[in-house]
C-alpha cells in the first residue's frame, strides 16, 4: 500500500531503501555470510581445487568485468543453437498474444524457458556448466557459484516508445557487488537488433562516482539516461554484444553499466542467457528450479545447481506453451 504525497514512508519501506544504500548491502551480505559460514568456506575450497589443475582458460578480466567469446569457441554451440531454435518454433504462434495481452504495459522481451523444458532437455544447463564457462566464473568470483537462471529471450521493437525505457536506460543489476551474465547470440545480431551495450566495469565505475558527486543519486534499482552517461564518458567506450550466432560474452553486469533491447523497427534480437551468483549474493530474483540430478556423479557441478533457495518447479518459471511468459527474462 502506497503512502500518500508528502506522508513520511512506513517502517517497512523505510528498510527497503536502506537495504538499497551501500552501508545496508554490507550489511545484507554480512547477515548472508554469517548465517552459513560452512558453506562459504566449502565452496572456496571447492574453487581452489577446480582451478589447480586447470588448463588456460578465458579469464573475465577485473579490470573491465568480462570475456568474449568467438562463434563455436565454447563447446556444444551447435547442440544449443539447434535446441533453442525448436523452442522458438514451439512457441512462435503464441508470442504476440503474450505481447498484447496488456496493451497499457508494452512488452519488450519475451522469455521461452520454463522449468519444465530445463528438465525436458538438459542441453541448455550442461552448456552453461561446461569448463570453459563454469572455471573462469569461479576464478572470478572466487568461489563455486550456482546457477540461477537460464533464458531463451526474444527482444521487439516498441514503437511507441519515444525514447528509451525500462532496461533500455542504462542501469546495473542488483543481484550483487559481484555476478556473471551469459550472453550468446542465437541468430545474428547487429545494431539494429538491439545488441546488449556496455561500458567496461572501470569505465562505470569512473562514471558512477562521478554522477555521485554532481548529486545524482545512486542505487542499484537506478535507470540514468544517455545524455547523464555521456557526460561523463565517450560513447567509444561502449562494447556492443554483437556477432554471428555463437558469439556470446560473460560480463559482470552489476558492476558494467549497460543497457539493452533497443531493437530497430522490423527487427528482434534472439539471445540464450544465464545468471550465475555466489551463494551468498547480496539479493536474488527470480530462479530456476533445476534438478541437481542433471549431474548426478559431478560433485563441482551438483554444487554449481545448488543455490541458497529451492524453488519448486514451475514456481517462478511454468511451461510457457500455449502462453509464455515473459516475466524474469534477462534485462539487457
Amino acid at each position: 500500500m502506497s503512502t500518500e504525497a508528502g506522508s513520511p514512508p512506513s517502517a517497512r519501506q523505510a528498510l527497503r531503501e536502506w537495504r538499497h544504500t551501500i552501508p545496508g548491502r554490507r550489511c545484507v551480505q554480512a547477515w548472508r555470510f554469517a548465517t552459513e559460514p560452512v558453506e562459504w568456506f566449502r565452496r572456496r575450497s571447492a574453487a581452489r581445487i577446480a582451478l589447480r589443475d586447470a588448463a588456460a582458460l578465458h579469464v573475465v578480466d577485473p579490470r573491465t568485468g568480462y570475456a568474449q567469446f568467438a562463434p563455436g569457441e565454447l563447446e556444444g554451440t551447435d547442440a544449443l543453437l539447434a535446441a533453442c531454435e525448436r523452442e522458438l518454433d514451439r512457441a512462435r504462434d503464441h508470442l504476440e498474444p503474450a505481447r498484447s495481452r496488456r496493451p497499457d504495459k508494452p512488452r519488450l522481451v519475451a522469455d521461452l524457458v520454463s522449468d519444465p523444458l530445463l528438465q525436458r532437455d538438459p542441453t541448455l544447463v550442461r552448456f552453461v556448466l561446461q569448463n570453459r564457462l563454469l572455471l573462469p566464473s569461479i576464478r572470478y568470483l572466487h568461489t563455486v557459484p550456482y546457477l540461477a537462471r537460464i533464458s531463451i529471450a526474444i527482444s521487439f521493437h516498441l514503437p511507441d516508445a519515444t525514447e528509451p525505457v525500462y532496461f533500455q536506460r542504462f542501469h546495473v543489476d542488483n543481484d550483487d557487488y559481484c555476478q556473471l551474465k551469459l550472453y550468446l547470440n542465437v541468430r545474428t545480431t547487429s545494431v539494429e537488433e538491439g545488441p546488449l551495450t556496455f561500458l567496461p566495469a572501470e569505465t562505470s565505475a569512473r562514471v558512477l562516482a562521478a554522477l555521485r558527486s554532481a548529486g545524482r543519486p545512486v542505487r542499484r534499482t537506478t535507470t540514468f539516461t544517455d545524455e547523464e552517461v555521456f557526460r561523463h564518458c565517450d560513447p567509444t567506450e561502449l562494447v556492443r554484444v554483437t556477432g554471428e550466432p555463437g558469439s556470446a560474452a560473460l560480463i559482470d553486469l552489476s558492476r558494467c553499466l549497460h543497457f539493452g533491447s533497443r531493437v530497430h523497427a522490423g527487427r528482434e534480437r534472439v539471445v540464450f542467457g544465464a545468471t550465475i551468483l555466489r551463494y551468498h549474493r547480496l539479493h536474488e530474483n527470480p530462479s530456476n528450479h533445476i534438478d541437481a540430478g542433471l549431474v548426478r556423479g559431478d560433485v563441482l557441478r551438483e554444487m554449481a545447481l545448488r543455490g541458497p533457495r529451492k524453488y519448486a518447479s514451475g514456481h517462478f518459471y511454468p511451461e510457457v506453451v500455449p502462453e509464455p511468459t515473459t516475466s524474469g527474462a534477462l534485462d539487457g
